[in-house]
């Protein structure tokens, strides 16, 4: 009886341990998501500004 019950622990632990090893990486893949999101939207606000640069230079260029 002890020993069914040592191994019901061992593989409760393996479980737990699986878990966190998954748990683990999926906050990796969420923070690599979030990064390549704030990525992309400076890529966003840079595109933007440059396009306003390029229409201010366009329209003065046309009054000149």
């Amino acid at each position: 009886c002890y020993f069914l019950y040592v191994d019901i622990i061992i593989i409760y632990l393996h479980y737990i341990s699986s878990l966190y090893i998954c748990l683990k990486q999926n906050a990796r893949e969420e923070e690599e998501r979030v990064r390549d999101e704030a990525q992309l939207m400076e890529f966003v606000r840079v595109r933007q500004n440059l396009r306003k640069i390029h229409s201010a230079l366009q329209s003065k260029a046309t009054n000149s």
